[in-house]
């Protein structure tokens, strides 16, 4: 009898949606996540892995909600890209205390392995998700051959498997097929074991965990299915994850390019009409006389403070004088290739040294954006704004 391995025919798992979920030996309701998924999901306190708040990080999409995708940092997603959600589309996730939250894609970010593209994709949110809302990060892990897993399908239901194979090559009869790394776990019919699962179409880009000092830890992302045969007869069934542990360095290179973080600067500058050669300081009679007009800012995004930034010595009355505010200022940082475009702008306060900070009035001013070049913009109400002569470069 020839073997398995020679007569297993490759097939992508398939784009559509259709009636079935994740196939799972002596499925229950246990497998399930959610009751009433995807229309009006709500926690099931059944599940199998309702135990881990790492579980809200798997989010859908919502035009396409069979396809699952992972949170593993609070801007950036795992999924499959040949199942990769639209730019501006909308991804859904349950968080920790049940509620629905939505964020949209930003852009899709196709992994490379050196030399050829994967089905790998990293998909960008516009912003980061807020730990206010209460979702969770993955973080990745590795996995040996016989390791326990489970995997999450379709209308996010899990089984439990045990990986047969690591680093599997992709290919078919006639050559590669486009992936070069992966992870599998094999479902004979006839042997099944209870809570053994395959995939079915649609799970492509759903994850496979492993549970760590008690946490769940990504090790694969779903990409393709594998009919096993012998001859014209299926014996079971072949489930492909691509291995996210073996594209660790592309996946931090891509998130350390594309990420937003807090970019602290540290402009100074000085308004002509208030500055006063004599001391080298700026005139402060607007805070001295009228505080309480300095209160909001004047400016699009009309930050508000609290009146006692404005005492002589700052918030506690024992600061330097010469970090006394004057005013609002208007800081926006602008395109390398582009410096008439601005890409995050935001209020802040200036001192009377010229010090730029933030509303407290003494903190270094933080703007939210990804690490790079940009040009530096400051405008005042009653003076002409000035602008940095060179991009410069910031980060953390």
């Amino acid at each position: 009898m020839q073997s398995i391995e020679k007569l297993i025919t490759l097939l992508f798992i398939l784009c559509y949606f259709n009636s079935f979920a994740i196939q799972i030996n002596g499925y229950n309701s246990t497998h399930d996540r959610f009751i009433n998924y995807p229309n009006n999901p709500s926690k099931n306190n059944d599940y199998i892995l309702a135990s881990y708040d790492d579980i809200s990080s798997v989010g859908w999409s919502s035009s396409s909600p069979q396809f699952s995708m992972t949170l593993i940092h609070p801007q950036f997603l795992l999924a499959a890209y040949h199942a990769r959600p639209a730019i501006g589309g909308t991804i859904n996730f349950i968080n920790n205390n049940g509620a629905l939250k939505s964020y949209t894609v930003g852009a899709i970010h196709r992994v490379n392995d050196g030399t050829n593209n994967t089905d790998l994709a990293i998909v960008e949110l516009t912003t980061p998700i807020p730990a206010a809302d209460n979702i969770n990060t993955v973080s990745i892990g590795s996995v040996a051959v016989n390791e326990t897993v489970y995997p999450y399908g379709k209308f996010a239901r899990t089984g439990i498997e045990r990986i047969t194979q690591i680093n599997y090559p992709f290919t078919d009869a006639n050559g590669i097929l486009g992936v070069n790394t992966g992870i599998a776990f094999d479902y004979f019919i006839n042997t099944a074991q209870t809570n053994e699962a395959y995939s079915e179409g649609g799970d492509s880009g759903s994850p496979t965990f492993i549970i760590e000092n008690n946490a769940l830890k990504i090790v694969g992302v779903r990409s393709l299915l594998q009919t096993l045969a012998i001859g014209l007869s299926v014996v079971g069934y072949r489930t492909v994850d691509i291995c996210v542990s073996c594209y660790q360095t592309q996946i931090d290179q891509i998130i350390s390019e594309h990420e937003i973080i807090d970019l602290a600067i540290a402009p100074k500058l000085w308004l002509k009409g208030a500055y006063d050669s004599n001391t080298g300081l700026m005139r402060d009679s607007l805070r001295a006389n009228y505080p309480q007009e300095l209160i909001n800012s004047p400016y699009a995004d009309q930050l508000s403070t609290t009146l006692n930034v404005f005492n002589t010595g700052g918030t506690d009355g024992t600061g330097n004088a010469n970090d006394d505010i004057v005013d609002w200022v208007w800081v926006e940082l602008r395109e390398e290739q582009d410096n008439t475009t601005s890409v995050v702008s935001r209020s802040a306060l200036l001192q009377r040294d010229g010090d730029v900070v933030d509303i407290d009035g003494r903190s270094p001013l933080i703007m939210r954006q990804k690490r790079g070049k940009y040009y530096i913009v400051i405008t005042h109400r009653n003076h002409l704004g000035v602008m940095t002569a060179t991009a410069i470069q910031l980060s953390e």
